[in-house]
């Protein structure tokens, strides 16, 4: 999908469209604040395309309990460290089930109100963050959870 002159956008809804790539041009990356590509098949990259995206509220990458599919690999393969949202001050809510992201829970912002983390018991590497947070005992956001997990 290619989305070309639109330096006013705030909001990229683009989920359930399996998609494999996204090329944005002309876009004001502080305007932004809504990236929904949940349940598509976008090939492998890490988050660094990211970064410049600081004002994002809601970021959804992730993919809903299908796993049949997620076993073929039909799903969003980000991949690496959560460590290119360090500087999303304004990000509440982030999806990044069944996503083969797999570290950086200590770069997640304190603004952050929903994470939502769940490998589905699938081949996603999702899966050691998930393992990570029930060490803890939960998987929300809630009662300083992620704050033990920071230190």
């Amino acid at each position: 999908m290619n989305i070309n002159g639109c330096p006013n956008l705030e909001e990229i809804i683009a989920n359930h469209n399996n998609l494999t790539g996204l090329e944005v041009k002309d876009l004001t990356p502080a305007k932004l604040k809504t990236l929904d590509l949940h349940n598509n098949q976008l090939t492998t990259r890490d988050l660094s395309a990211l970064t410049p995206l600081v004002n994002l509220e809601t970021l959804d990458l992730g993919k809903d309990n299908q796993v049949e599919q997620i076993n073929r690999g039909l799903y969003n393969q980000f991949t690496g460290s959560l460590q290119a949202l360090a500087n999303y001050t304004k990000l509440k809510k982030l999806n990044i089930s069944a996503t083969d992201i797999n570290h950086g829970l200590e770069y997640l912002p304190e603004s952050l109100e929903e994470f939502y983390c769940d490998a589905y018991g699938t081949i996603t590497e999702v899966k050691a963050i998930e393992k990570s947070l029930a060490t803890h005992g939960t998987f929300a956001v809630n009662d300083n959870q992620l704050k033990a997990v920071k230190k």
